[in-house]
């Protein structure tokens, strides 16, 4: 019996955030609803350069972390009334006795 029948293979990028083109979901999005929103009112340089500095902006925000980051920033900065994590313990907490 060959040994290679036996390996499974595990895919390597499962973890990697979708695409839409060659822009992240989040960066098309911060791109192009500035740039939607110019060419519904037909101003689309205008809505073009807003979307790109919308999409600095937003990447400079973002940093290396990416939306991980962002999402744990959420958890630890943002009072528990607003927090998306409800059913997490309060980030304020910080000794738990038992």
């Amino acid at each position: 019996m060959d040994t290679n029948d036996q390996v499974v293979r595990i895919e390597q990028r499962l973890e990697d955030q979708t695409r839409f083109l060659i822009f992240t979901v989040d960066d098309a999005f911060a791109f192009g609803l500035p740039f939607m929103m110019g060419w519904m009112t037909q101003k689309v340089f205008l809505g073009a350069f807003i979307g790109f500095v919308v999409y600095l902006v937003w990447k400079h925000v973002k940093g290396d972390g990416g939306m991980a980051r962002l999402v744990a920033a959420l958890y630890w900065f943002c009072p528990p009334a607003i927090t998306p994590y409800r059913s997490f313990p309060p980030s304020h907490i910080q000794h738990w006795r038992g």
